[in-house]
């Protein structure tokens, strides 16, 4: 067992050998030569054999083919008659004619690409310049609303101030008439009091005239009088005009003291009391009447008639006190009144100022309410302008992109079109090409059939022949070539066109169609360098 069993490397070695003792022959050649393969076998084998002459010649393990061999692989031989050289002509205007029609395309479509891109830079231009008018329009609105409301404060507030003044002159005016009326009424009062005054003087006058008295008794009543009235006796009384002693106030009848007239207030100017005329010549008549054996009962009735008239005086002086002080407290009353009324007028001012002060911020207050009214209906209607701006600029968006939509669609149809003819065009390219190439395979093996009979028959005719063949090639070579040429350079000049042609395109578009259009040059440019190398 362990003597039956091989590695694989045993396996191989045995191979080896096997092929080095069956020499030269190989196993595959000895299946061919007892075995009848099939056809597709054979094809098969033939098309493996190529492959490794082929990686042979690929990787330097077996020469290359000829030039020749090459060049007729590269630039196949084609034997042109007169249909062949008609065919070539209608394909060649056939190309030209496809070549105009799309560059007439290409240049309708840049035209239309910048009618488009004016078409929607206008649009554009047109709805912001429709914006910044309606932005102005609803700026200047507001601003007029806003004026009209602050005239109409400043109207209000003019109006308030104008009231204000007008109330404060009437109460003025009804202040001044209410002093005037109060001063009217207290001179009135006083000249009654005077004329009163007066009247009673000369009544006491006139009394004291016809019923005289002892004069030592009516000191003494007085004085008496004058001391229950607290004031002072007729040797002690203070001289007119003589400042009050400090700690001593100025009483009136009832012993009580004297208020201060009030400095406002102006003292009706006093009548000096009446005095009643002495006759000139009463005391020489007295004296006359007087015994003369007694001059003591003269000096007495003189001294009588001088205490009479002190007494008098002082009654005068009392009076005139008494009516200071009557006059006192009367405009003291009146003052009080006054006072209180315009305590009244000012307490009812400053009710009236109070329900005014309300009134006005109750008034603010609606105006606030007015103005955030007004306001929130601004805003509200700047929020229905802009909702409709922007509705309007969405069906604006929507129609131009549906605009846009269906020029690309078109462009998409145009260019399926193009990609139909040229495939067509690739199609029927490719069948003329075999049907040439096989045109020129029947050809080459009938001039290699005719060569191999001529060559059987007589060699000079042969070699004549190959001389006439090579000559021939080498003119077909030469006219290929310069065919090849003017080919090329038309190619170039094709190629140049078209190179300006996309150097235009890209200068002048900006946006994703330009990348896409550029693509597909570039795909339609390489797959018709691929035909000219295919040609």
């Amino acid at each position: 067992m362990e003597e039956d069993y091989k590695s694989w490397e045993d396996l191989l070695d045995d191979e080896d050998g096997a092929e080095q003792q069956s020499g030269s022959e190989p196993g595959l050649t000895y299946l061919k030569s007892q075995v009848e393969l099939p056809d597709s076998v054979k094809a098969l084998l033939q098309k493996r054999q190529k492959a490794e002459d082929r990686l042979k010649q690929l990787t330097g393990e077996a020469p290359p083919d000829p030039e020749e061999e090459r060049q007729k692989l590269m630039y196949p031989i084609k034997v042109h008659t007169k249909e062949t050289r008609i065919q070539e002509r209608q394909e060649r205007k056939e190309q030209e004619k496809q070549h105009f029609l799309k560059l007439k395309t290409l240049e309708e479509r840049i035209a239309n690409r910048k009618a488009e891109e004016r078409r929607q830079a206008e649009q554009q231009e047109a709805l912001e310049a429709l914006r910044r008018r309606e932005r102005i329009q609803a700026a200047w609105d507001a601003r007029q609303a806003a004026n009209r409301i602050k005239q109409q404060q400043l109207a209000r507030a003019k109006a308030r101030q104008e009231e204000e003044a007008a109330e404060k002159l009437a109460a003025a005016a009804l202040q001044k008439r209410l002093l005037e009326k109060e001063q009217a009424k207290v001179y009135e009062q006083l000249d009654a009091k005077l004329e009163q005054a007066r009247a009673n003087r000369q009544a006491e006058q006139q009394q004291a005239q016809k019923a005289p008295t002892s004069s030592q008794e009516k000191q003494n009543e007085q004085q008496s009088l004058d001391v229950q009235k607290g004031l002072h006796p007729p040797g002690q009384q203070k001289k007119r005009g003589s400042k009050p002693q400090p700690g001593h106030f100025e009483v009136d009848a009832m012993g009580k003291p004297k208020p201060k007239l009030p400095a406002k207030v102006k003292r009706p100017a006093q009548k000096p009391p009446l005095r009643k005329p002495q006759k000139a010549g009463g005391m020489a008549i007295q004296r006359k009447q007087e015994p003369a054996g007694k001059p003591s009962a003269a000096r007495e009735e003189q001294a009588r008639k001088r205490a009479a008239e002190q007494q008098l005086k002082e009654q005068l002086k009392k009076a005139n006190e008494a009516e200071k002080i009557a006059i006192q407290a009367a405009q003291r009353q009146q003052e009080e009144q006054r006072l209180a009324e315009l305590e009244a007028l000012r307490q009812q001012r400053q009710q009236e100022e109070r329900q005014k002060a309300e009134e006005a911020l109750i008034k603010a207050q609606q105006l606030a309410r007015q103005r955030e009214e007004a306001q929130r209906l601004a805003e509200l209607e700047a929020l229905r302008k802009q909702r409709q701006q922007e509705e309007l600029q969405r069906a604006k968006d929507a129609k131009i992109k549906a605009a846009q939509a269906a020029q690309r669609q078109q462009e998409a149809q145009r260019l399926a079109e193009l990609e139909a003819l040229r495939k067509q065009r690739k199609a029927e390219e490719g069948r003329q090409a075999k049907e040439a190439k096989a045109k020129a395979l029947q050809a080459a093996k009938k001039r290699q059939e005719e060569e191999q009979r001529l060559a059987e028959l007589e060699v000079r005719r042969k070699q004549r022949q190959q001389e006439a063949l090579q000559k021939e090639k080498e003119a077909q070579t030469r006219t290929v070539q310069a065919f090849q040429r003017k080919r090329e350079s038309q190619r170039q000049a094709v190629l140049d066109k078209l190179k300006q042609l996309r150097i235009r395109e890209k200068a002048e578009e900006e946006s994703f169609e330009r990348r896409r259009e550029r693509q597909r040059q570039a795909a339609l440019e390489r797959k018709r360098e691929k035909n000219d190398m295919a040609i």
